[in-house]
């Protein structure tokens, strides 16, 4: 990588670090009332800690897993296959043995997911998305 490359992309860094420094205390405000046993966003947990001081009940955190759990069952639902493949050329899709193939493809893929941690996670991701504005999953290749 080239010197100038690395500072433009030590100078976009900065750039985002800045873009996201406003965001940052009131996603640790949201976590305390909302994800207190994940939220580190500013501040740091000593094991032991008691996290759960700012919340009064347990309409948030509640609310916060019912409704991830919603959207869960309801986009991403762990009991059947919520997606299919299709091909833009029609022609190539009306020949012999294209669908076959694309449903046993969506079939394998659908079981690899299965199979994985996907449901647990997408309802982590979920709950992050609703309470954060944001979520992020991680899809890595088993070796």
């Amino acid at each position: 990588m080239k010197p100038a490359d690395l500072k433009h992309l030590r100078l976009l860094y900065e750039r985002l670090r800045t873009d996201l420094a406003p965001w940052l205390t009131l996603w640790q405000e949201i976590g305390d009332y909302m994800v207190p046993w994940r939220n580190t966003i500013l501040s740091k947990v000593t094991p032991g800690t008691r996290l759960t001081d700012t919340i009064f009940d347990s309409t948030a955190p509640q609310a916060l897993t019912t409704a991830a759990s919603a959207i869960h069952s309801s986009v991403t639902p762990d009991n059947l296959r919520w997606f299919s493949f299709t091909l833009d050329d029609p022609e190539l899709l009306q020949a012999d043995g294209v669908l076959p193939w694309l449903d046993q493809l969506a079939n394998k893929i659908y079981r690899a997911i299965t199979n994985s941690n996907f449901n647990s996670e997408a309802q982590e991701l979920y709950s992050d998305l609703l309470a954060f504005g944001t979520g992020l999953l991680v899809v890595e290749e088993e070796p």
